[in-house]
């Protein structure tokens, strides 16, 4: 677009009829410093990588500036850096003094340089500076004064010329370069033909610059001496008047920017900025804000701004930022204290007098030539501007003074007390002025012959900076210190009442009053307060409250749309009313750039908003302003681990996987924006993903450091937002640091086996201890259980003798008894024998009734025998039970025992006798003396065997 390159400045150098008059405008220009940009002096050229950070080659090597951290890199013979250049895959091409290569990040994001001069043949290694770099194809340019390297994959190619190779471009598709004392080559099928034929006037020139002018179809070439279009072979001035000019300027660099407006780098002239259709022209010296007037090299960046690689410095000319400087003496010493858009013309007061400049087209005025003229006899301090019916009355510290543009007619008035401001009022019936000055109040009328003063307010003498009239007819004065008055009538007149903390305000310092549309404001150190007329007390205004809140407010304007226009400290603020929804804007680039105690905002239209400054005035095209600015992002400057190890230095892709031992746990993040210029406008917000989720406060920072993190994984991200509530996409880092090794895989895997052995270890002695116990409480039951058996033994000793007592009471009864039986039996036996002698006796007896008596008796006797029968087998019973079935196991063991060898067997068991024995089973004892030897031998007994002893066994054996 036609004034791309449009500046706020005056120019002080009249040069012809072109350069006779210049724009309204100026860009701001930033200056960079040796101590900032910590290199050397000399600047040679600029350019810029694909993610914006600019790139500039000096003196102490390659300068790298992402918006905030300047960083230096060194070719490997650590020379002087005259060319730079990047190419479509971001590598970063250097030429230095007998050196070129190129610079690639490592994977650490340091820029690290590979030389390419082991490239070229050995006889062509000395070749001194390299001037430019271009790129064609696949080949890579390389100029020097004596040749031309052509860098095609893994070979150099070298061209050298007959006297010095002076200029080289890629200029519409083609390479070109110039021999001094020849003409411009081509380069095209490996070698240079002749593109354009010089006259010999200038084969010895030092070119500057190609440019193909699409519109012509012609050449423009820039020589030392000046530029040129070359046409059928010729060449003619570019713009003859301009030709002067740039002899004595000595071009160095001549280039197109993206609008086609021309840049011209000059040795002792600053640079030049010439509209596309030659229309327009500027000029930027140091009079205009530059660190020096020798430029070697324009850079137009990816936003639009220039850049200046200067022989002491670099500069950058905010050339599309919507905010512009107007200087109408073209210096910088004047502050801007009123402006007033009327007529067509732009009246300006500043600390030495007051300026006029026509604006009479539409839209941004400082798009406009300046014409700038001051007004005769109007010097000194101009406080305030304002449209009369007739005139201008100039409020000046001076006093008053009276302005008739289209006269040309400048009239003082007898006062010499300063004066603030006049407003429109109405007194007795007509339109009038009241001036608020120095020492109180007056009133003014108006007439075509002038203006004049009808009276002061009595009883009134405070300074009246701060004065508005009400839609009543009531005049507010609010005082810096003492608090608000209002005046009810000046017709009738009544004396001011003085409003203070009583009534309503929050203080009485620090008041002021303004009218915003026919309401009246007073602003105060807590927020915007409204008077209610009924209760006659100053109340909060809720209707600003919802969109400023309760902040201090110095100075506030409406401007025709409706948005409120403010200051606050040292910021400038807008409420945009013109969208859907109010919009706040703070204008960070005007921060603490006002006149601070004279501050002065005049809203024209929405393209031109202009601020009193302390140099000068600023202008705002709004309109432009809030359009959407280039889409910006983060990007990581640097990460450094633990105070002194950098992980990344913002070059290439940040490092992938990145894992840190648990002591590399303090991390510090560096980043910023390529946003040059308006970095003011940048708010960033981090956080750090797995450590604290929440995203930050916005704020200005770019350096944020994390110490003593706990193991895990985390990712740092940070994102900004502009003024205009834009915020960008999201840049993040995902890296992790390691556990100690006492909490690794490892180390848990090794704790898991040695708790595992710890549980089996007690277990093991809790087991040993159970096992002992066990042992201790088994020792315990044995010995209590012998103590219970020896107790037992004693109690079953004790039972066993009452037993033994019993047994032998019971034996000795049943001995007794067998013994009473025994005694029965040898009785039987008595008895029997007893009767066979009886018998034989009745046998021999003749008497046959003494014989049947006693044979009756006998039978008697022989009954009463019967029942002892059964004595036997109660014997036996009560023999066994004595003698442990003796019977019983005798019978079982010697089954063909006969009853009556049983018998004797028992008999024999009680230790009878064999007399004993005879009576019992009634035989003669030499019967039992044979029944004995019988029974020995059927129980094959040998001679030597005591049969008594043989029979005690039988039950013996068996238990």
């Amino acid at each position: 677009m036609r004034g791309f390159f449009v500046v706020l400045l005056t120019m002080n150098l009249l040069f012809g009829n072109l350069f006779a008059q210049n724009t309204i405008g100026m860009p701001s220009i930033v200056n960079y410093i040796k101590k900032e940009y910590r290199g050397a002096t000399q600047n040679w050229m600029i350019t810029q990588l694909n993610n914006g950070v600019v790139l500039v080659a000096n003196n102490d090597g390659l300068l790298s500036y992402d918006g905030v951290y300047w960083k230096k890199h060194t070719v490997s013979n650590r020379t002087i850096v005259r060319s730079v250049a990047v190419d479509a895959a971001n590598r970063i091409f250097a030429g230095a003094q007998d050196e070129l290569g190129y610079f690639l990040p490592d994977s650490n994001g340091n820029l690290y340089y590979q030389s390419l001069k082991s490239k070229i043949p050995e006889k062509h290694r000395n070749f001194t500076d390299v001037w430019q770099i271009n790129f064609w194809g696949n080949h890579v340019f390389f100029r020097t004064e004596k040749s031309i390297f052509i860098y095609d994959s893994d070979t150099i190619a070298v061209f050298d010329a007959p006297v010095q190779w002076t200029d080289m471009q890629l200029v519409n598709g083609k390479m070109l370069a110039h021999q001094r004392g020849g003409h411009i080559y081509e380069y095209s099928k490996g070698n240079w033909k002749v593109f354009l034929e010089l006259p010999v006037s200038f084969q010895h020139e030092l070119i500057t610059g190609i440019i193909y002018n699409e519109k012509s179809k012609q050449y423009v070439i820039g020589f030392s001496k000046g530029i040129y279009i070359y046409d059928q072979g010729k060449l003619k001035p570019w713009y003859p008047s301009l030709e002067k000019t740039f002899e004595k300027a000595n071009l160095i660099r001549f280039s197109q920017n993206r609008s086609g407006d021309w840049m011209i780098a000059t040795q002792y002239q600053g640079m030049y900025v010439v509209g596309e259709q030659l229309d327009w022209v500027q000029h930027f010296s140091t009079n205009e804000g530059l660190q020096n007037n020798h430029v070697n090299y324009i850079f137009e960046d990816q936003q639009g701004n220039a850049w200046l690689a200067l022989e002491n410095g670099i500069d950058v000319m905010l050339s599309t930022n919507a905010i512009k400087k107007i200087l109408p003496e073209g210096r910088y010493d004047a502050a801007g204290y009123a402006m007033l858009s009327y007529k067509n013309h732009l009246y300006l007061g500043t600390t030495n007098g007051l300026y006029q400049i026509p604006v009479s087209a539409p839209g941004d005025f400082t798009l406009q030539k300046m014409r700038v003229a001051d007004i005769p006899q109007a010097q000194g301090q101009v406080r305030n501007i304002q449209a009369g019916n007739f005139g201008m009355i100039l409020s000046k510290h001076e006093g008053v003074q009276f302005y008739y543009p289209e006269e040309k007619k400048l009239l003082n008035s007898n006062e010499t007390i300063g004066h603030w401001v006049f407003q429109p009022i109405v007194w007795e019936g007509k339109l009038a002025w009241i001036a608020g000055h120095y020492l109180g109040l007056s009133v003014w009328t108006e007439t075509r012959k002038g203006f004049k003063k009808e009276f002061d307010i009595p009883d009134y003498h405070e300074s009246s900076r701060f004065v508005e009239v009400d839609q009543q007819n009531r005049v507010w004065v609010s005082h810096p210190y003492r608090g608000i008055y209002l005046l009810e009538q000046i017709n009738n007149y009544t004396a001011p009442v003085l409003f203070g903390e009583a009534d309503g305000l929050p203080s009485k310092m620090n008041n002021h009053v303004f009218k915003l549309g026919g309401r009246m404001v007073f602003c105060t150190i807590d927020g915007v307060y409204e008077f209610d007329d009924k209760s006659r007390r100053f109340y909060p205004s809720e209707f600003f409250k919802r969109y400023i809140g309760n902040i201090p407010i110095r100075y506030v304007k409406q401007d025709e749309e409706g948005s409120w226009w403010f200051i606050t400290d040292k910021k400038l603020g807008v409420i945009d009313f013109t969208g859907t929804e109010p919009q706040y804007w703070e204008i960070a680039e005007l921060e603490d750039r006002m006149v601070r105690g004279f501050d002065r905002i005049e809203a024209i239209d929405p393209n031109n908003i202009l601020i009193g400054a302390e140099e000068g005035f600023l202008h705002i095209n709004f309109k432009r302003y809030k359009t959407k600015p280039l889409e910006l992002k983060p990007i990581i400057s640097s990460i450094q681990l633990n105070e002194d190890h950098n992980i990344y230095n913002g070059f290439g892709e940040l490092p992938a996987n990145a894992c840190f031992d648990y002591l590399d746990n303090q991390l510090k993040f560096s980043y910023a924006t390529p946003s040059f210029g308006s970095i003011e406008n940048i708010k960033f917000s981090y956080r750090l993903k797995g450590y604290q989720d929440e995203w930050s406060e916005w704020s200005d920072k770019t350096e944020k450091e994390f110490m003593n993190l706990p193991a895990g994984q985390f990712v740092f991200e940070v994102k900004l937002r502009t003024n205009k509530g834009i915020e960008s996409a999201i840049t993040g880092f995902p890296f992790q640091i390691y556990p100690p090794w006492y909490l690794n895989g490892w180390a848990y895997l090794l704790y898991f086996i040695m708790i595992i052995g710890l549980i089996s270890y007690l277990f093991y002695r809790q087991h040993q201890k159970y096992l002992q116990a066990m042992q201790v409480h088994q020792d315990e039951q044995a010995r209590l259980k012998y103590l219970h058996e020896l107790e037992l033994d004693k109690s079953e000793k004790e039972l066993v003798e009452l037993r033994n007592e019993k047994l032998q009471r019971e034996l000795a009864e049943k001995n007794q008894e067998l013994a009473s039986n025994t005694l029965h039996l040898v009785h039987k036996e008595e008895v029997l024998a007893h009767l066979k002698e009886n018998l034989q006796k009745v046998n021999g007896q003749k008497d046959v009734e003494y014989a049947s008596n006693e044979i009756k008796r006998l039978l008697k006797k022989l009954g009463e025998e019967e029942k002892q029968r059964e004595t036997w087998e109660q014997f036996a019973v009560h023999f066994d039970t004595v003698h442990a079935n003796f019977i019983q196991q005798l019978i079982a063991q010697y089954p063909k025992l006969s009853s009556n060898e049983v018998k004797l067997c028992t008999y024999l068991r009680l230790n009878l006798s064999s007399k004993e024995i005879a009576k019992l089973m009634n035989i003669s004892v030499r019967g039992v003396e044979i029944s004995r030897y019988r029974l020995r031998k059927k129980l094959q007994l040998q001679k030597e065997e005591n049969l008594f002893h043989f029979l005690y066994k039988v039950t013996n054996n068996s238990l």
